[in-house]
């Protein structure tokens, strides 16, 4: 048993959800324009082959050695 009343388990959850997402916004507020111009630097959209590069910036998400976008012959070799 941990210790946490059942009826304290769904606040707490909720509390960590909107401090993750505030945390979030707070940085993309703070980091929102210079994440735009590495993104139009390298040629990079959200959600396509390469914008895994953008992501590393966020955290420890290291897909890929030096922060350069995976290659077509890396992404073959990984699993899915």
């Amino acid at each position: 048993m941990l210790g946490l009343p059942k009826n304290r388990v769904a606040p707490y959850v909720a509390a960590q959800l909107l401090g993750a997402f505030a945390g979030a916004a707070v940085l993309y507020f703070i980091f929102g324009d210079a994440l735009a111009a590495f993104e139009k630097a390298n040629h990079l959209v959200r959600g396509q082959p390469g914008s895994e590069a953008s992501a590393m910036v966020f955290g420890e998400f290291f897909p890929s050695p030096g922060g350069h976008p995976l290659t077509d012959e890396a992404r073959a070799r990984m699993s899915r």
